[in-house]
């Protein structure tokens, strides 16, 4: 694990259900690549973060 996603969502405020949508999309691009899969996923929560980007619903 090159980026400690858990803590990442964990710190993030986001409900469960948005957390695995998010892991669930970018697994499907990135499905057997680890390292661009973590680096999307903290690129995400900081976008969330600043208000550049919102978890679209289902």
């Amino acid at each position: 694990m090159m980026y400690n996603i858990d803590i990442a969502f964990k710190n993030s405020g986001l409900s469960a259900r948005e957390i695995e949508k998010i892991k669930r999309d970018v697994r499907s691009e990135f499905p057997n690549d680890d390292m661009m899969y973590e680096l999307h996923i903290i690129r995400i929560l900081k976008a969330i973060k600043k208000g550049y980007w919102k978890v679209p619903s289902s």
